[in-house]
């Protein structure tokens, strides 16, 4: 899990260098050599989209997505677990509805393409989108085996 972990933090920066690497050209070519390259535009905003989507991710799994936890906090240790498990079980299921939606949308508009370069199918940026909520629900199975690995020596303690 840690190669997997290592290798979407590098796609992630290696797509926002190609995002910085591809507006610096767009704006030399544009303002010194006066041609626009119309391309740029669309390969950004597919870059965009997989720095969101894997961001979200990483952020899901370092724990840093916004959490509201006022009310959990107020709970006795018991409801408050039920909380937790229940949100966990709820957020794995908009998860894989997700998932689900990006792959039948993927198949649906893989035969189309960009327009400015036909030979780049719409499908991969509904790849984003797959890559992103299927690693999101890796790293809740992840996290909930931890939990029950951790609940079980606990227990057995």
């Amino acid at each position: 899990m840690r190669i997997l972990h290592k290798f979407m933090d590098l796609v992630a920066g290696l797509s926002y260098v190609g995002i910085m690497v591809l507006v610096l050209y767009q704006v030399v070519a544009r303002y010194i050599f006066n041609i626009g390259v119309p391309w740029i535009e669309e390969i950004s905003r597919l870059l965009y989209v997989y720095i969101a989507f894997l961001g979200a991710a990483i952020s899901m799994r370092d724990k840093q997505a916004i959490r509201i936890d006022m009310v959990p906090r107020l709970l006795p240790e018991k409801p408050r677990r039920l909380l937790h498990v229940g949100g966990e079980i709820m957020c794995f299921i908009l998860l894989a509805l997700l998932f689900r939606g990006c792959v039948k949308t993927f198949g649906i508009v893989w035969p189309t393409y960009l327009s400015t370069l036909d030979w780049v199918s719409n499908g991969w940026m509904y790849m984003a989108g797959i890559i992103g909520f299927g690693y999101m629900m890796l790293v809740q199975i992840a996290n909930a085996v931890k939990w029950l690995l951790e609940r079980g020596k606990g227990e057995s303690a």
